[in-house]
């Protein structure tokens, strides 16, 4: 086996591999030098730039082996003839060599087809218990569950301490508020936080299998079945989400379902959806992703075109399918679910950071280079001179602070023009900008670690922001405090959760444990295979795993939180390069 790799790896160049390698080493130096320099507040030097290049250079060549074993092996996969001829007699040393090449093909060819029926009544329970089993280490170590800083305001939204507004999802935000009133009925919050760290658990890996079940009945090869399940139970990306309340690790529920039933319906080109019960899963999956996510639904979208054309049967079905989801949420949840909580409407203006950040770097860095006639061209649309003041170079929140709510259509077509007339004499700036907020999403060597609890949340400054949201400010410290205490547990529980604090808090981190690895590199993995390999069709199954990764790239900032749901959804788009998609 291992000869057999050196000799196809040292064989001819492999366009896909070459061209993955390429790309991925772009971005690793491009993600070295910001975080040599912090995000370009610091100069790049000489020494930098050479650094850089030989980690580059070294990157390309990791890279270049890896994808070509990959590629190889998913090569191999779809190999099936891999018997000993019965009229041939093999000496010791055939007979060696052919048990070897059966005991190897029947861990790396794709597996029979079947139903998906039959592969939930054989294997769910098997993965289920599995991944349940691995996991319940992980939910002891957080208990009760760790809460994201955004939860905070939603608890006091459901609560009726605030007022709901429309910034975080108002399903997520009454699902959670399920549980918080479950936890005063019990006596303390920390019950509520409890109950839903088990019934995410429990749901989590109940999808989790269920992909698992998925990947079976399309044959993936039990190597890389048994990998997955391996990924998935002890994978510290994946579990470290699982105890936790967040906005984040609810969207993932419903985002593993909906990639089963995105891929299924582009494997069969659409006949599947000749089931009712199939059409209507669809519409409302897709309402659920939609309804968890701000971007969901341009997410949905934007795959679901590239899905369309790839269809031969039932594009009708699935358009109108399409159509009755996106009416569901946009005109009746999200008007219904805002009047029944009263809720204040927040304007969806992260976008624009993407206009006004790279015009803050210029204006806080050299604001000669923008004329008093553009300043004046945007000023209805942002204020620039603020923007420059308080421009942060690693997320665009700042830079969204100064848009004006106000601003016309008009304000914001001369606001494109002058972003696009500053930008073409200011290239680099804009570069460094973009690249300032985004190269968390591929920069291997800089790991994060998930909370272990929710006391991170409660220091001074944090209090400070959450009594702003009561009417006295004061009552933040009674209101939190059930979930403020320290909970009692064993030493060895301690010393690991605070081990996985460590993670996230090297100079040099791992990178199974970065962002990188799992936004960027295996995605540009996955679809270099299928480019190249010109397997269309599974590219268009990427796609939707390829626009939420974008939606990433387009986000404020690059936050460990954000990209949860790609974890749990890698294993289904994974073995796209290691099954065939036969009708």
């Amino acid at each position: 086996m291992i000869q057999q790799i050196v000799h196809y790896v040292g064989s001819a160049i492999d366009p896909a591999a070459f061209a993955f390698s390429i790309i991925g080493s772009l971005f690793g130096f491009s993600g070295y030098v910001a975080h040599s320099t912090m995000a370009f507040e610091k100069p790049v030097t000489p020494n930098i730039i050479q650094d850089g290049l030989l980690s580059c250079l070294l990157l390309f060549f990791i890279l270049y082996l890896v994808s070509r074993i990959v590629y190889m092996l998913a090569d191999r996969s779809h190999i099936r003839d891999c018997t000993v001829k019965n009229d041939v007699v093999p000496n010791d040393n055939e007979a060696f060599h052919s048990r070897r090449e059966l005991r190897l093909a029947f861990l790396m060819q794709r597996t029979s087809a079947i139903s998906f029926k039959y592969s939930i009544r054989k294997y769910f329970l098997f993965f289920w218990f599995i991944i349940l089993l691995c996991w319940i280490p992980w939910v002891i170590i957080y208990w009760p569950g760790a809460l994201r800083d955004d939860t905070i305001p939603q608890m006091f939204q459901s609560l009726g301490l605030h007022r709901y507004y429309t910034q975080h999802p108002i399903f997520d935000t009454l699902i959670f508020g399920i549980f918080w009133h479950c936890g005063e009925m019990l006596g303390s919050l920390r019950y509520g936080l409890a109950i839903y760290t088990v019934c995410q658990t429990v749901a989590l890996s109940f999808v989790s299998a269920l992909s698992l079940c998925y990947l079976r009945k399309i044959g993936v090869p039990r190597l890389f079945a048994g990998l997955l399940l391996a990924f998935i139970s002890t994978s510290y990306v994946v579990a470290g989400a699982v105890p936790t309340m967040s906005k984040d690790s609810l969207h993932a529920l419903f985002m593993v379902p909906f990639s089963i039933l995105f891929v299924e319906i582009c494997r069969t080109r659409g006949s599947v959806l000749r089931r009712p019960l199939i059409i209507g899963a669809f519409i409302v999956l897709s309402c659920f992703v939609m309804m968890t996510k701000r971007t969901g639904l341009e997410v949905v979208v934007c795959a679901s075109i590239f899905l369309f054309f790839a269809m031969y049967e039932n594009r009708k079905k699935f358009v109108v399918g399409l159509l009755i989801a996106i009416a569901l949420v946009q005109l009746a949840w999200l008007p219904l679910s805002q009047k029944m909580t009263d809720a204040e409407e927040s304007p969806n203006k992260e976008i624009y950071g993407l206009i006004i950040q790279p015009l803050a770097r210029v204006q806080a860095k050299d604001p000669d280079k923008i004329s008093v006639s553009q300043h004046q061209a945007i000023s209805n649309f942002a204020d620039l001179d603020r923007a420059g003041k308080i421009y942060n170079p690693t997320r665009t929140d700042e830079a969204t602070w100064t848009y004006n709510p106000d601003a016309t259509i008009s304000d914001k077509l001369k606001a494109v023009k002058v972003w696009f007339s500053v930008g073409t004499n200011n290239i680099v700036e804009y570069a460094k900008a973009y690249v300032g907020f985004t190269y968390g999403w591929s920069y291997l060597w800089q790991s994060f670690s998930y909370p272990t609890d929710s006391l991170y949340l409660f220091n001074n400054d944090y209090m400070k922001l959450w009594g702003s949201f009561l009417s006295d400010p004061e009552d933040a410290e009674s209101i939190l405090g059930p979930l403020m205490e320290i909970p009692d547990k064993p030493d060895f529980v301690t010393s690991a959760a605070y081990s996985l604090n460590q993670v996230g808090k090297k100079d040099v981190g791992n990178p199974l444990c970065s962002m990188g690895l799992y936004v960027t590199y295996l995605p540009l993995m996955i679809i270099s295979y299928l480019v190249f390999r010109k397997q269309w069709i599974k590219a268009v199954a990427w796609t939707f795993l390829g626009f939420f990764v974008l939606a990433l790239y387009l986000s404020p900032m690059a936050l460990f939180w954000y990209p949860i749901s790609v974890y749990f959804m890698l294993p289904i788009f994974g073995e796209l390069m290691f099954c065939r998609f036969d009708k």
